[in-house]
Order: structure tokens, then sequence, then C-alpha cells
């Protein structure tokens, strides 16, 4: 909780900053009607899986300036241990957008399936290694906090942390935060 409180004292100036901000380039490419295709690759850290490669393709479209509302993808792996793939709708406001530096909040609800693999070494007569899969489908919400800043005129640099609590099938629930540092390209300007 302490950490929540702190976050908020350290974003509300950021929320007036972004509501006295001049016009700017990015305001452009944030604006109401304007629709984006892109791809996101990054890697990051978090929960039970530890490190993991991240792949997103991003539909954007601008409901209002600066308030966003994408369909996304997600493949993430982490090695040969743990593998998730889904699609969710996510919803993010940019609260401070400059010609460089955006920051953003993020909620959503995404739903795929998880695969975590251990492997241990047994003596037997058949040889030494058993495998075993656990695969579950399921849905979560998330919610995290962000920032882009613009490389190029394609290219940004992004990093994403997030909180995700899911519900599993079979009625066990997840928690997890993870925290996604990567870039992103777009394939269709606005």
């Amino acid at each position: 909780m302490k950490r929540q409180i702190s976050l908020l004292f350290a974003l509300l100036p950021l929320v007036s900053l972004a509501q006295t901000q001049p016009k700017s380039k990015q305001n452009d490419l944030l604006g109401q009607g304007k629709f984006s295709i892109g791809l996101g690759l990054g890697g990051g850290t978090g929960g039970s899986t530890g490190t993991y490669g991240r792949v997103a393709p991003r539909a954007q479209y601008f409901v209002k300036n600066g308030w966003s509302v994408n369909v996304e993808g997600r493949h993430e792996t982490n090695g040969k241990q743990y593998s998730y793939s889904g699609a969710g709708l996510t919803t993010r406001y940019y609260v401070l957008r400059t010609n460089k530096v955006t920051i953003f909040g993020q909620a959503g609800y995404f739903y795929g399936r998880s695969r975590n693999r251990t492997y241990t070494f047994e003596l037997t007569a058949a040889g030494g290694t058993l495998r075993v899969e656990e695969t579950n489908q399921f849905g979560m919400a998330n919610a995290g906090i962000g920032a882009q800043y613009k490389v190029g005129k394609r290219w940004s640099l992004e990093a994403l942390h997030e909180y995700n609590y899911g519900r599993c099938m079979s009625d066990n629930s997840m928690q997890q935060t993870r925290t996604t540092i990567g870039m992103n390209f777009l394939l269709k300007k606005p």
C-alpha cells in the first residue's frame, strides 16, 4: 500500500503538468481519431518466470486526445521452461505528452495459454531425463504505468511496469508483477 501511495504522489505533479502542455507534434500523433499499428519487441523480469522475452503486436485507436483503445497480442518465453501466448484489449491514457517523452497509465484484460515445463534427472533403465509439462488457459486483468521515448519517426523505446491478476480455468489464481523494456516500431503512421 505504501508503494501505491508513493507512486500516486510521484505522479500528481506530472498530471498537472500534462494539463498545461502546449500543443506539440507528439500531441498530433496521440490525437482523437488517429490509428496506428505497431510491433513491440522487448524483455523483462517478473513473476515466477524470471527473465523473459516478449513480442507484442498492437493496433491502437485514439478515442480522445491522449486516450487510446488497443488490441494487443503477446507472446512471452523464458527459454524452454515457460511460454505464454494470448491476446487482449487494453486502454491507455497518456498523462504527459511532449515531443520526445510520453508517460501513460494502462489497464486491460488478456486471455491466453501458458506452459510451464520442469525437467528432472532420474536414472532409469530407459534414460535419464523426465519432463513434466503443465498447460493452463486463463484470463488476466492488468494495470500498469509506462513511459515512451521517441527515438525516430517510427521508433520508440518503451518501459512498462504492470501488475497482472489472473484466474486459471482450474480455479487457481495467479498474481505477478512484470517490468518490460523494449523497442516499438510503427508499421502504420497515424
